[in-house]
């Protein structure tokens, strides 16, 4: 056997055995959030393709973003909507509507400041960052 897969092995070894401490408490979710028997869900009628979202604590705030919108939803509730924002393309090509690649699919959500989000869409291939402030 070769010196570089024997210290491969060891290695393996090694890490598998810091996994498996038997003192180390299993990982737990940083936020968990417990739902009635009877599953809360958010739909909005006429959206689709909820793609990202952000938990925003201070403000008891699931931010969801969809297909050319976002939403601000009750961290407690998510059925509850506390907040909607259109957010459809803007410039690049001409297109029609029917075309899927024609919209903008928020794609990622990040919290800047305590009240401040930046967010990332498609923009129909022409991709868009701006920040939503509350």
């Amino acid at each position: 056997m070769s010196p570089m897969m024997m210290l491969r092995i060891v290695c393996g070894l090694i890490l598998y055995g810091s996994f498996c401490d038997s003192n180390v408490q299993p990982c737990v979710a940083r936020k968990t959030i417990p739902y009635p028997d009877d599953l809360v869900t958010f739909r909005e009628d006429g959206m689709n393709y909820y793609n990202a979202m952000l938990i925003m604590e201070e403000l008891g705030l699931l931010i969801v973003g969809a297909r050319d919108a976002l939403f601000a939803l009750d961290i407690n509730n998510i059925s509850a909507k506390m907040h909607h924002v259109s957010w459809p393309r803007t410039g690049g090509k001409a297109c029609t509507s029917d075309q899927l690649n024609c919209h903008n699919y928020i794609r990622s959500l990040h919290q800047t400041s305590n009240t401040a989000v930046q967010m990332c869409g498609t923009n129909a291939m022409w991709p868009r960052c701006d920040s939503l402030v509350s």
